[in-house]
Parts: C-alpha cells; structure tokens; sequence
C-alpha cells in the first residue's frame, strides 16, 4: 500500500469516527446554544424568557399567536420575540405571561403586548389577536408611556404607571381591573377606590385568575375582583364582585408585606419578617 493510499485511509477513517461522534450526539447538542441568564414567566401553556440582552424568547402553544413570532404555529423550543418582520423586539426589561396573551415592559416604560385580545387584554385599543407585539394604548389611540411594572392574569392585564397608580385591561366581569365597574376594557383604566380617588404609592401588583392584588409603600396590600374562596383577603368569602381596591385585613390586620403574588384562586405575601402568608382557596392543600 503506497503512501498516498494510506493517508487516504486514514482521513477516510478519521471522518467515519467523526460522523459517528457526531450521530450518538443528543439531538439537544445539535441546535443552538442554550439560552442563559433570563427572566422566565409562563402562562396556560406557553413560556416566555427575557434575556439579560433585552431580548425576549417564547415557546409552547401559539394558536392565539401568543409567543409573538407572527406566525400561530407552536414551537417545542425557543423563538425569538418580534417587533415586525425581521426585527426583533429589544429593549425590554421585565415579562409577564397570561393564559393566551403575553406583555413586555421596555426600559422607555412602554408596554407591548401580543396574544389572545377577545376582551381587550392587549390594550390596544381592539379585541383582535395579535401574533406580533403592539403597544398598549389610550382610549384616544395615543402610545402610554412611563409604566414601571406589569401583571398578567388569564385574561387581564395590568400596570403600575409613574407615582405608583394602577392601570387594568382586558376581562372585567368581576371588577378585577378595580374601576369601580365590571365591563371588559380595551384600553388601560385606571384603578380607584371611589369615583374620584385614586390608589398611588403602589410599589408591586399580581394579578390572578380573576383578581388581582396591590403592595403600597407603608405595607399594606389591597385587593379587588373575584371574592369567592376568600382570596380577597378582606374577611367575605362569597362570591361577590369587589370592583374597586378593599383592604386585606388578614386575622389581625395585615402589614409589614414586601412582596405578594396571585394564584388562580388564592393569594400570597412574604412579610418583613420572612413569613409566608396565603389565603383564598386552599381545596387542594
């Protein structure tokens, strides 16, 4: 065998074993790099993940065009997030997932929102599914801006706005976007306690199924929407329709909380003091 035979086989033998590395791979190591360092939150059945770049990447179900790809077709791994055809939403700097819709929140404190909107819960001002962000607006069509945080329940949104007010849209048939009425919105109203009283120095919200939750600066939490199963917090456990923010009294009354979250249909808050409090239904354990 001449030399140049030999070194023929060997190249051959030295791709073969390459190939067969490469084969016995798990199908994972074949794709894309891993996306690391996020913010994930997820909804009914989809995901969504805020990269530290400001980037936002979705996957699961998307027949509401809720990953925000401009197409409704469900991915099993990660797609980028985008603003319109070939340019991606960036600049983003908190997430929050709904059953069938999703928001973003960008550092010039825009919303941008894309999903399911049958009740408005987009904020854009139509009840249309958008398969690609749009912005959450006025009632006269004009962008908001100076929005600090979001909240996304199944099919409400909501917001905290410059001062610390409370914006809600979308499902309103308990009084969940705390306006003192019960019809859905398509536009951001803002939450009040009586018709010319408005809640502020609101530092975090959660918004649930069907209720939705406030931190103020002294400690406290005020809630509104669906009452039944006492995840209200204000000592009813009917199911009443709480419209507007009442207080959350807890046995002794309730304060000292730093932060508070909502599930379907129960509520919870880590105090100063690093308890866990939680209250509303507790029908599976």
């Amino acid at each position: 065998m001449n030399t140049k035979t030999t070194k023929l086989l060997s190249a051959l033998l030295a791709l073969a074993i390459m190939l067969g590395i490469f084969a016995a791979m798990p199908p994972q190591m074949a794709q894309a790099a891993p996306i690391d360092d996020v913010m994930i939150d997820g909804g009914e059945f989809h995901t969504l993940a805020l990269k530290s770049d400001g980037t936002v990447w979705a996957w699961g179900r998307n027949n509401y065009g809720q990953l925000g790809d401009g197409t409704l077709e469900t991915r099993n791994r990660p797609v980028q997030v985008m603003a319109s055809a070939g340019v991606p939403l960036t600049g983003v700097t908190a997430i929050a997932a709904g059953q069938h819709h999703s928001l973003a929140l960008k550092g010039d404190g825009t919303i941008w929102s894309w999903g399911r909107s049958q009740y408005g819960q987009l904020g854009d001002g139509y009840a249309a599914d958008r398969t690609s962000p749009v912005q959450v607006k006025n009632a006269a069509q004009e962008p908001l801006n100076g929005f600090t945080a979001i909240a996304a329940g199944s099919n409400h949104s909501l917001g905290i706005r410059t001062g610390g007010a409370v914006w809600g849209w979308g499902y309103n048939a308990y009084g969940q976007l705390g306006d003192n009425t019960t019809g859905h919105k398509h536009t951001p109203v803002q939450v009040r306690t009586s018709a010319t009283e408005f809640p502020t120095g609101i530092t975090a919200i959660a918004a649930g199924h069907e209720h939705s939750l406030a931190l103020r600066q002294n400690g406290t939490v005020l809630a509104w929407g669906h009452g039944s199963n006492g995840r209200l917090g204000h000592g009813g456990t009917g199911g009443s329709r709480i419209a507007a923010p009442v207080m959350v009294t807890g046995s002794v009354g309730l304060t000292g909380v730093k932060n508070i979250a909502a599930g379907g249909a129960y509520s919870l808050a880590v105090a100063n003091d690093g308890r866990a409090l939680a209250w509303g239904s507790n029908s599976s354990g």
